[in-house]
């Protein structure tokens, strides 16, 4: 039985055995086992996995995550002349703009064990280009309100 959310059940009744496939962020993972009460852990921790992964943050946390972790990757997902706009840039991003993201998205490999906050102007883009990254097993979270927001939060608090 597969269901919706990427998980496969294969009961096997001849040696009454179960194996549960799924996969999560890009890695298949199976798990064999003769108790159905693991199973049921396993499938309610994978059915309800989105919802418990946070997906967006706001400024006041990605200020505050620029502090204290260092190894954090800000990925500016706007077309490059708009890091030279109004709005400017934050410093250190590395910028793929989010048409481009598939193509390049090999160019982000070496950041596949950090935490990457994607931004663009206004938090739509950024969206997009999140879903793709979490696709392709990256730990991913959007930036709420984008640069807009970021600029607003600079001009009323100190940073």
């Amino acid at each position: 039985q597969t269901i919706s959310t990427g998980i496969e059940l294969i009961i096997n009744q001849n040696n009454n055995y179960f194996q549960l496939r799924y996969n999560e962020r890009g890695v298949i993972h199976n798990h064999n086992c003769t108790n159905w009460s693991t199973y049921l852990l396993i499938i309610l921790s994978k059915l309800f996995y989105r919802i418990i992964i946070k997906t967006t943050m706001s400024v006041d946390e990605l200020k505050n995550a620029m502090k204290v972790d260092p190894l954090l990757l800000i990925l500016d997902v706007r077309m490059p002349e708009e890091l030279i706009g109004p709005l400017g840039k934050i410093d250190n991003v590395v910028n793929i703009p989010v048409q481009q993201l598939e193509k390049r998205i090999g160019e982000l490999d070496i950041y596949k064990d950090r935490n990457i906050a994607v931004i663009c102007r206004s938090g739509v883009r950024s969206v997009i280009a999140q879903n793709i990254l979490a696709g392709h097993g990256f730990n991913a979270i959007n930036i709420e309100g984008g640069m807009e927001q970021f600029m607003l939060h600079s001009k009323s608090r100190p940073a």
